[in-house]
């Protein structure tokens, strides 16, 4: 029996050929209440899941994870809660402009989110607000994005990147002898207003460790993954 994957940002639509149904769960902080035979059965738990979820699982797991460039990423979360009326946030967002959304701390999703997930220290996905998460907004340190490359080579069989989707895929195919299908672009929604420099630079004062864990994705994307993850 193949080994159950937690999945971190993919389009699951994707991997149908693999898992029929996926095993699915939207909220993973649930599963440590979830008996064992159930647990058990769960073969691909996806969704926003911060790393660390495969301890409430008596199974082996591994992970992959799809990183993105860290301003894009940032301009994408703010357009979203603006474009999404039922969004928790987006009454309060909509006062804001961009740089005053990324520099307010009302959620974590602005503030080196991708380490903060992949590192498995946070625990939750970092949607809290200002002072509610074990670093507070603006506190990530060096020794977070380390252990998120002691993660990668324990438990990663892949990491990819936004921008090059169909080469993850295609590593996906490789390394776990997937049958990954066809996709749809989906949550896409148009920018509010036009992105300035000053912008750009204030989303990468809050995010210098997610740039610098995109930089070093980027660079090691071709190498042979023995060099850095967790060879399946």
């Amino acid at each position: 029996m193949p080994r159950p994957l937690t999945i971190t940002g993919c389009c699951t639509s994707t991997l149908r050929g693999s898992f029929r149904p996926p095993e699915k769960l939207r909220k993973p902080q649930l599963v440590a209440e979830w008996p064992e035979v159930q647990k058990r059965r769960i073969k691909m738990l996806r969704g926003h899941v911060a790393f660390g979820s495969h301890h409430e699982l008596p199974q082996t797991c591994v992970y992959f994870t799809i990183v993105r460039e860290p301003v894009s990423r940032v301009i994408s979360v703010y357009n979203y809660i603006c474009a999404d009326r039922v969004h928790h946030l987006h009454k309060e967002v909509m006062q804001m402009g961009l740089s005053r959304f990324v520099m307010s701390g009302i959620t974590g999703e602005t503030n080196d989110a991708q380490v903060r997930q992949l590192c498995g220290i946070d625990g939750e996905f970092p949607q809290k607000p200002y002072g509610k998460m074990l670093h507070p907004y603006g506190f990530c340190t060096e020794d977070m994005f380390e252990q998120v490359l002691v993660n990668f080579k324990e438990h990663f069989v892949v990491v990819g990147l936004t921008e090059r989707f169909d080469d993850t895929l295609q590593q996906l195919r490789e390394r776990l002898s997937w049958r990954v299908g066809s996709y749809v672009r989906k949550n896409s929604v148009p920018p509010r207003a036009p992105v300035t420099d000053t912008d750009r630079d204030v989303i990468r004062e809050y995010n210098q460790l997610d740039v610098k864990l995109y930089e070093y994705v980027k660079g090691k994307f071709d190498a042979p993954p023995s060099s850095w993850l967790r060879y399946a």
